[in-house]
């Protein structure tokens, strides 16, 4: 049994560093993207715009490698890639503001996520 058909009555978010490129023709990228398709995952990135979460100045490199997949379209109310003043890391830090309730008895609410 599939982990999604055990838990089908959960909203399911999958976010982090993938270390590939999503859009890009690399078998790990096929493969993932198969994955989220198949499991009705949705990318909140937007492929057009190619904002890099990667980002190594003294070489000269940036790349698409972070993402956020989500199963509820509606559970997602906003997301952004952050470029901060100040970073101390090689990844751009991603926010993403969720409308999530942890029972039935618990009234919905905004919640801000802060991912690196």
């Amino acid at each position: 049994m599939a982990w999604r058909d055990r838990y089908s009555m959960c909203e399911c978010i999958v976010a982090g560093d993938f270390n590939v490129d999503l859009d890009s023709s690399d078998a790990v990228a096929k493969y993932l993207t198969k994955c989220a398709q198949d499991n009705s995952l949705i990318r909140y990135d937007d492929p057009r715009l190619k904002v890099p979460t990667y980002v190594n100045n003294a070489l000269g490199h940036s790349s698409c490698i972070v993402y956020l997949l989500a199963l509820c379209p509606s559970s997602v109310c906003h997301f952004t890639v952050l470029d901060l003043d100040v970073n101390f890391s090689d990844h751009l830090p991603l926010k993403v503001t969720l409308l999530s309730s942890f029972s039935a008895s618990v009234k919905k609410t905004l919640t801000e996520l802060y991912l690196r």
